[in-house]
């Protein structure tokens, strides 16, 4: 869809060509893909519908209790940690690349048909961590089910950080 409206043939006078698009995958794919030709420079959002940022989350039995023990985990092992998310090739799994190479960190990757799954495999103690979407982790961080080390966001996501005693990182 991106490329769709990047390159969409002019309508003319007052007449535009409209798409709807997250803007995560348009972040990703100017950091992981340069010299696509597409950047976020190139569209202007008109409207933004919802802000549901994917959280990097691990069991509540977990030893992991922060994001630099399980970074420091990951950089220790001598094979990757498991982490489960949306996929393959999704915002969840994007998102998970992207700070890979920003923290120098290599998981591997576990696809599921979506974060309910990727919870399911967490809660089961199948995988180290997952990468759901925060309003997919919203009811088991109430319950005390799993723990949110990192939200990958620029911004503060303040629904998250009141429904846990737990400090942001």
């Amino acid at each position: 869809m991106n490329s769709i409206v990047k390159f969409a043939v002019p309508l003319g006078i007052g007449l535009y060509t409209i798409g709807i698009i997250t803007s995560p995958p348009i972040l990703m794919l100017e950091k992981l893909r340069q010299g696509s030709g597409i950047n976020v420079a190139d569209f202007e959002a008109l409207v933004g519908l919802q802000k549901d940022p994917v959280v990097l989350a691990v069991n509540a039995n977990s030893p992991y209790q922060s994001l630099d023990a399980l970074l420091a985990a990951a950089n220790a092992s001598n094979h990757p940690l498991n982490v489960a998310g949306d996929g393959p090739n999704s915002n969840n799994q994007l998102q998970l690349v992207v700070a890979e190479k920003l923290l120098g960190v290599e998981f591997n990757f576990i696809p599921f048909n979506g974060s309910a799954p990727s919870i399911t495999a967490l809660l089961g103690n199948q995988v180290e961590a997952a990468v759901p979407s925060a309003s997919s982790a919203t009811r088991f961080v109430r319950r005390g089910d799993i723990r949110v080390l990192a939200v990958f966001a620029p911004d503060r996501y303040e629904y998250l950080r009141l429904m846990t005693d737990e400090p942001e990182t």
